[in-house]
């Protein structure tokens, strides 16, 4: 039986068997039926049917709660009504919730669970604020009552009549689609005027919900109902065709014959189309399916199989326009001119694939579009770069939603013709993944034994691909898949000089930005000193775009004396009226001094390690993917313990070809001064700034060696002095690559004296005779030979 105390304002403390429920919250004045299975839950079940039925039901504050301490203090009394047992499974019980109790202490949680708690008697008052606070309530829940189709009428009538706030909100709680746990705080909170409130908010947060989601619902009913009267519609239009005997042509078959009767289809593309045609028509219209047949008709149609651009070559004038567009690059338009010589001699002759190779900016890709010019036929370009996926090249299977052909069909078919100049451009910056390799899709375009019959994932049918001249551009050979570069021609697009750069300049660059900024009506000047100025003092590069940025720098400038003074109400007019006043409108000269006042300071400040004259110092010449360039090498002597350290980011090839150039000099067994070289108390540092640049190869070998050499001896170097080659352990100088590109860069750097091996000979006599004069150029074989020019 249950022990009542009597305690302040009517309420009681009492001891009442009690039950967790986790699912639901129970609200005073409504019934839950449940299932419980738990031993703790059945014992409860049964000390109540054997006193008054009244049982404690509490809820978990927290989901992951399993301890008396996660237990919410404000619970339900409730009274058994009815009471099933089902044999080897649980109980089911229908609860009647009576009243709100608070949890005073758990007295036991094992085969008798209790507890002790005290029955709470609240406010039922009601003042106006209240009163108005209830009518609220009610109109928001008869707004959501019909959003949910779910409650009778009942419930509203119940609504309605109740007196009580604290009766209204339990009953709103129950029949409301709230949160598990925001029903839990509604049922704790024991003030009515803000037990209100906070109901309010979740009604109206419901009804917001419940009216977006009907929303959704009748668009997509709507869109639904439109769909359907579409084809009833075009099922009606079919049938009244058929009584008129009239054609139909709803999933446009009359346009796709249209176009089979024009093209001229290889026989086996006829007859996969004509089966595809013939499978459209068995189709619905709407189906999906529909689209995609159609849309892989219209691109097999659309394909150029025999349409050729006409091909006229003249040698002549195709030599006419490539030294109209480029200066230089002789030995590109020379292989362009023979491939055309060829062409003109056999029109479908095999020819390897041309394959640009050179720094940025020396020309490569307008190359290719005066091939295009040269040879008559349409260009096409695609971008490589950073392709990953092989689908790009083949194309996606039909299956696939939004399936399309790859870039070499696409860009095909857009042309018009089956015989462009398609540039693949980037082609050394091509990536592999998990989705493919695009270099091995490339393989089979560019063969000339296999492209005949290049098959597209997307299209299904082979496409002869032999007529199209295919040309790459790449900025470092070595990046490309042997594979790939095997079948490919490398010509050699080089870095230019300061005297090409100045004649590009002003034979091309200056006429072009004139034109396009429409001042070529200005009477204008370029000074030869300005033009070397903005070569030597503002761009150090193999190619030429900087300098044709700084050049428009200067020519926006420049086009300010064309627009009145009262268009440029954002320029100070004291400022305008300075520039002004340093030219004249019958002639404007750009000399040395107006460069640098409108480029500001030099942007290139020269290396100071040029300059120092001090025992370890060397400039060594490296290439890279942007042409050459001059690499200083430092080294230095300290007290140490016989080790070598090595720093500046180098990789593995350099830091080995470091350790060959220490050998070398320990095997030289005497230094010049004779002084062994006792290295037990002494470490070596070997830097090559840039520290975060990445540096590696084996031509820095004879670079490294002398550096050793120098700190070693405190001796210095010959001041202009540069070198490149490869050292091996017997002291030999091998070859390298990129002398081109690494005698260009001494040049800009203003060295006067290079040392190169002897079996790099061959390759000066491409660089051009005003860099050969300006240059004393030494071949050495051994390392001793070196030595002996090093001092």
């Amino acid at each position: 039986m249950p022990i009542f105390e009597k305690t302040q304002k009517g309420s009681q403390v009492i001891e009442l068997p009690f039950i967790i429920v986790d699912e639901i919250v129970c609200f005073p004045g409504s019934s839950y039926p449940l299932f419980l299975s738990a031993k703790s839950a059945l014992a409860a079940i049964d000390v109540a049917m054997d006193s008054d039925r009244n049982i404690f039901v509490s809820h978990r504050t927290s989901k992951e709660g399993g301890s008396e301490n996660d237990l919410s203090i404000i619970g339900t009394i409730c009274r058994i009504n009815q009471l099933v047992k089902i044999p080897g499974s649980g109980t089911r019980v229908l609860l009647d919730c009576l009243d709100r109790a608070q949890l005073l202490s758990v007295l036991d949680i094992g085969t008798k669970p209790s507890v002790k708690l005290m029955t709470l008697e609240v406010d039922h008052q009601v003042d106006p604020q209240t009163a108005r606070l209830m009518n609220m309530v009610r109109e928001d829940f008869k707004r959501y009552i019909p959003s949910t189709k779910q409650l009778s009428r009942d419930i509203l009538v119940a609504i309605n009549n109740a007196d009580s706030p604290h009766k209204l909100a339990d009953l709103i709680c129950v029949h409301c689609g709230i949160d598990h746990l925001r029903k839990l705080d509604l049922l704790l909170q024991l003030d009515a005027h803000t037990r209100l409130k906070d109901l309010a908010v979740e009604i109206q947060s419901e009804n917001q919900l419940l009216e977006l989601k009907n929303d959704v619902s009748n668009r997509v009913k709507v869109r639904m109902e439109q769909t359907q009267k579409d084809y009833f519609v075009n099922e009606q239009i079919k049938e009244l065709n058929k009584e008129l005997s009239k054609p139909d042509d709803s999933n446009g078959i009359d346009d796709l014959k249209l176009k089979l009767s024009q093209a001229d289809l290889p026989l086996e593309v006829e007859t996969k189309v004509e089966l595809e045609l013939k499978r459209l028509g068995r189709m619905q219209a709407m189906s999906p399916e529909s689209g995609i047949c159609r849309t892989w008709l219209e691109c097999v149609l659309d394909l150029p199989w025999h349409r050729s651009s006409p091909t006229t070559i003249d040698l002549q004038e195709a030599q006419e326009i490539l030294n109209q567009d480029h200066y230089d690059l002789e030995d590109a338009k020379d292989r362009i001119l023979d491939f055309l010589a060829i062409h003109r001699l056999q029109e479908n002759a095999k020819a390897p694939i041309i394959c640009f190779v050179g720094p940025p900016g020396t020309g490569k890709t307008s190359l290719a579009i005066s091939f295009a010019r040269a040879l008559g036929r349409e260009f096409v370009r695609v971008s490589l770069g950073g392709l990953r996926d092989e689908s790009e090249i083949r194309g996606h299977r039909r299956t696939y939603v939004g399936a399309l052909a790859g870039k070499i069909i696409h860009n095909i078919r857009k042309c018009g013709v089956n015989n462009p100049v398609f540039l693949l451009d980037e082609i050394d910056k091509l990536a592999s993944d998990n989705r493919g390799d695009p270099a091995s899709a490339l393989l089979e375009v560019l063969d000339p034994e296999q492209n005949k019959s290049f098959l597209d994932h997307y299209l299904e049918l082979p496409f002869d691909l032999s007529r199209v001249v295919f040309v790459a551009t790449a900025n470092n050979a070595s990046n490309i898949p042997h594979p790939l570069r095997d079948r490919m021609e490398l010509v050699e697009v080089s870095g230019y000089s300061r005297y090409d750069k100045f004649h590009i300049a002003s034979d091309y660059i200056i006429p072009k930005l004139l034109k396009e900024y429409s001042i070529e009506s200005l009477p204008l000047t370029f000074e030869k000193d300005a033009l070397y100025c903005i070569i030597d003092d503002y761009t150090m590069e193999a190619g030429v775009r900087s300098l044709e940025r700084c050049i428009s720098r200067v020519l926006r400038k420049v086009a300010r004396f064309k627009i009145p003074a009262a268009q440029l109400p954002m320029l100070k007019q004291d400022q305008l009226d300075q520039d002004r006043s340093e030219h004249s409108f019958e002639h404007i000269t750009i000399d040395r001094d107006l460069v640098r006042s409108y480029l500001k300071r030099p942007q290139l400040a020269k290396d100071l390690l040029q300059d120092q004259a001090r025992p370890g110092v060397i400039l060594g010449l490296a290439w890279t993917e942007m042409g050459g360039t001059v690499m200083p090498v430092e080294v230095a002597v300290i007290q140490g313990k016989g080790e070598i350290h090595l720093t500046g980011k180098l990789g593995e090839v350099m830091k080995e070809s470091a350790r060959i150039a220490l050998s070398v000099i320990k095997g030289l067994g005497k230094l010049e001064n004779s002084q062994e070289i006792v290295l037990t108390d002494k470490d070596l540092h070997i830097h090559v700034p840039e520290g975060a640049t990445p540096k590696d190869g084996p031509s820095a070998g004879i670079t490294l060696a002398c550096a050793l050499h120098s700190a070693l001896t405190a001796r210095v170097v010959r001041r202009g002095l540069a070198m490149t080659g490869e050292l091996t352990l017997s002291g030999r100088v091998l070859a390298v690559g990129g002398i081109r590109e690494k005698l260009m860069a001494a040049h800009r750097h203003g060295l006067k004296e290079v040392l190169l091996p002897e079996a790099n000979r061959s390759q000066v006599d491409d660089l051009p005779e005003l860099i050969r004069a300006e240059l004393s150029i030494n071949f050495v074989n051994d390392f001793s030979q070196v030595l002996q020019l090093l001092y």
